[in-house]
């Protein structure tokens, strides 16, 4: 699943997948600081500047809750072309 997000997002995002991984763009990831997993089992990062966040009770900015049963998630800025996911079959996949 792609998720976009607005250039001037700045908060925490928790990501959770069961059957997948999670990818941020080359852009986002540029913006990202990594906190590690949750206990809900996700993973929490803040996108944009850390600097205005104290904590979660006092927070009322930007935030997302992102979720995935069964496939990844990439996440991008909504200005970004995702770039294209190459068409592969099951044995080239497999034969790679």
């Amino acid at each position: 699943m792609r998720v976009y997000l607005p250039r001037d997002f700045s908060g925490p995002i928790i990501t959770t997948t069961r059957n997948g991984s999670v990818k941020l763009s080359e852009a986002m990831k540029a913006q990202a600081m990594n906190f590690g997993d949750v206990r809900t089992g996700g993973q929490m990062r803040f996108i944009g500047d850390y600097s205005a966040y104290r904590d979660a009770e006092s927070w009322i900015r930007d935030e997302a809750d992102i979720k995935s049963n069964n496939g990844s998630l990439s996440l991008y800025y909504n200005d970004e072309q995702p770039e294209p996911n190459p068409v592969r079959s099951f044995f080239s996949s497999w034969m790679s």
